[in-house]
């Protein structure tokens, strides 16, 4: 059943508990306080409403569906529900969010989901969160530190990449996957701590690092050196057509472990591995005769 319900200036349709539109008179800036009993927070909700800048959402709102706040540079600032376990795709893409305070019970974000945002400072992520989707936070250029959640499990294809303030990454033991170029052109950062030693990178997670990187993992030399200079061949099958018809096409798709940068020079690593004490600096300057990717080389 759809119904119109009324919060201050706001009128907001709602059918099912899932709220499906807000509007407000012209150049409204009142506070958007969704009411208790939404449990969901519908696609496009602020469409038309170009000057609201903080909403509130009840603790009964589980949910935050795709593009539900996407291209609202206005919105600053959101007091999210406590029990809320899912955060759909763009859902804040492009938004004007200044800072992020999730709750403990949120285990889902989707792809895009706070990409082209204004996040400033330390990014804290809750506890419960197991993946982190495609380019979930990417273009935050103000992030300076990350803390990622012990039970992470996955960092998905450029989820952080272009978040260029970003110094500090600490990658807990129960991250298994890192995925493609998932910190690229973080052009400031400075140290990765990797807490375990059971994981698989993507490729070209440091595109475009500039300066050293220091890194501290737990094995030994050899460990993260054939971590780092990995193969990188990846044979896919592509779906085309042609002239209607549908055909398949597998190729090698090359790909590099470390990183590109269009300069001569690429970055250099300081390694710091603790199961044998050691402590070595690469460069990452050549190509190697396998995809013409960089190669590190010790000093």
């Amino acid at each position: 059943m759809r119904e119109r319900i009324t919060s201050g200036s706001y009128t907001l349709t709602v059918e099912n508990g899932v709220l499906l539109r807000c509007t407000v008179p012209e150049d409204c800036t009142e506070d958007l306080i969704i009411p208790e009993g939404i449990v969901s927070v519908g696609q496009g909700i602020l469409i038309g409403l170009s000057a609201v800048s903080t909403v509130v959402l009840p603790n009964s709102v589980v949910e935050i569906q795709e593009r539900s706040f996407d291209w609202k540079r206005s919105l600053k600032h959101v007091v999210f529900s406590k029990n809320l376990r899912k955060i759909g795709p763009n859902a804040f893409t492009q938004s004007g969010l200044l800072s992020l305070d999730l709750p403990d019970s949120l285990t889902e974000i989707g792809e895009s989901a706070f990409y082209g945002c204004s996040i400033t400072g330390e990014l804290r992520l809750p506890k419960n969160l197991h993946a982190i989707s495609d380019k979930a936070f990417a273009s935050n250029f103000l992030i300076t530190a990350l803390k990622l959640p012990q039970g992470l499990t996955s960092i998905g294809n450029s989820s952080f990449s272009h978040c260029f303030e970003l110094t500090s990454v600490t990658i807990p033991s129960s991250v298994k996957s890192i995925g493609m170029n998932a910190f690229s052109f973080c052009k400031n950062l400075k140290e990765i701590v990797f807490e375990g030693t059971d994981f698989v990178l993507g490729a070209e997670i440091f595109d475009g690092i500039q300066g050293e990187i220091s890194i501290t993992y737990p094995g030994t030399g050899s460990q993260i050196e054939a971590i780092l200079n990995a193969d990188c061949f990846v044979t896919e099958s592509e779906r085309d057509s042609y002239y209607g018809e549908p055909i398949y096409v597998t190729h090698t798709r090359h790909a590099s472990p470390i990183g590109r940068y269009s300069g001569v020079n690429y970055f250099t690593c300081k390694i710091h591995c603790l199961a044998d004490g050691t402590t070595k600096i690469y460069s990452c300057t050549g190509r190697g005769p396998v995809c013409s990717r960089p190669t590190l080389s010790p000093i």
